[in-house]
């Protein structure tokens, strides 16, 4: 059993496309406060296809 709502999170995030992915990744990472370049990268990819880099959340704090 998980021990906190990331961990639904991350295992959610693993089924879904990229640009969700990186959302919820990232949201995990940064409690919420996404950045707005970093929206604008994971919509530019959502319309135009550019490359996303998803980086996996740590959740060993």
């Amino acid at each position: 059993m998980k021990s906190n709502a990331k961990e639904y999170l991350k295992e959610f995030a693993t089924s879904q496309h990229d640009w969700l992915k990186a959302l919820i990744y990232d949201s995990i990472e940064s409690n919420g406060n996404i950045s707005n370049e970093r929206k604008n990268e994971i919509f530019s990819h959502l319309t135009n296809g550019t490359n996303l880099n998803i980086t996996e959340p740590n959740l060993s704090n």
